[in-house]
């Protein structure tokens, strides 16, 4: 009986396991919020897209050196949290980033997955 449970067990977190690398996560309830909620984050990507730009080109434009990548991402990305935050007034669930005690099995799995796979493939092709 103990070891039908624990290999029923052991197929279940093994099924939530591979079933993020085909990508059949869960299906969740989209977030709501007012449609001039949506409007205002069409306006925060558009202002960070386009008049500030991905590649910080506004500092090329005004005869600043550009920034580096380590500084410039999560520089943009602190501008984007701050930006939706203040001119959206949504909080991070309402625009998908859910916390990550919610997060399922697969996407936990995933998630992990992918973070060791970027940080070691630039070592994989330094030995080739």
């Amino acid at each position: 009986m103990q070891s039908d449970k624990s290999r029923t067990l052991f197929w279940d977190r093994l099924l939530g396991h591979l079933k993020g690398h085909a990508f059949q996560f869960d299906a969740v309830v989209p977030p709501a919020y007012p449609t001039r909620a949506g409007w205002k984050l069409l306006l925060v990507f558009a202002f960070l897209e386009f008049i500030l730009g991905p590649r910080l080109t506004l500092f090329r434009q005004l005869g600043l050196p550009s920034p580096s990548d380590w500084f410039r991402i999560p520089l943009l990305m602190a501008v984007a949290l701050f930006l939706k935050r203040l001119v959206v007034r949504l909080r991070l669930p309402q625009i998908g980033l859910s916390a990550w005690r919610d997060w399922r099995r697969s996407e936990l799995s995933y998630f992990v997955q992918v973070l060791l796979i970027a940080n070691l493939s630039p070592l994989a092709d330094k030995f080739h």
